[in-house]
């Protein structure tokens, strides 16, 4: 839940299944699950998985975007030079 929570994700259901093991449905904006995967598979030892599906886009809070517009703008000078 704590790599979730890292992630910006919005946890809205959890569901018991066979075997002890539980399902966590979750809002998470793409480009967080870069590298989930392997994060995922450390942390269950192999035996974790994850789908996901688009829902619908969301304006990002403001320091994400002020970092994407830092991160931009870093690369438009490297870019000029």
């Amino acid at each position: 839940m704590g790599d979730l929570n890292k992630r910006r994700a919005r946890v809205v259901g959890m569901n018991p299944k066979e075997d002890e093991k539980q399902e966590i449905v979750a809002e998470i904006p793409y480009m967080e699950l870069y590298g989930y995967n392997t994060d995922l598979r450390s942390m269950t030892g192999g035996r974790g998985d994850y789908s996901y599906e688009f829902a619908r886009y969301e304006k990002a809070p403001a320091d994400v975007q002020q970092k994407e517009v830092e991160e931009r703008a870093g690369k438009a000078e490297t870019m000029e030079s």
